[in-house]
């Protein structure tokens, strides 16, 4: 308990305080966007990724058994749009990753043959 010299507990202290170029919180920070459609798919999808800030974004697709069947890099991005083909069936992995704070998703897309 805190009182004044007087021997009061009555009272308050306010400080003032000033936060300047301030991020709300580290969601704000390497993707901040993902679109991945359709899912379930034949085996062509789309991918789509907003980064907080221009930089290098890396696409990498794995099988199940964790055999990396594709990988993109793509430098200066901003926006990302672009459409994937896999050959095969069953569950896939797409790890996106950039170089900052949250930057990198690991997205699950399904592939079904009619």
């Amino acid at each position: 308990m805190v009182v004044s010299e007087e021997g009061c507990d009555n009272f308050s202290i306010v400080k003032q305080v000033q936060v300047n170029n301030c991020r709300l919180n580290a969601e704000n920070e390497g993707i901040i966007y993902h679109k991945l459609y359709p899912n379930v798919t034949s085996g062509e999808f789309r991918l789509e990724a907003d980064l907080a800030e221009r930089g290098i974004l890396t696409i990498e697709i794995f099988d199940v058994n964790g055999r990396r069947l594709e990988i993109r890099t793509r430098e200066d991005m901003l926006h990302f749009n672009e459409l994937f083909r896999i050959e095969g069936e069953g569950i896939f992995f797409v790890y996106l990753r950039t170089g900052q704070i949250n930057g990198s998703k690991i997205l699950k897309v399904m592939v079904v043959r009619p």
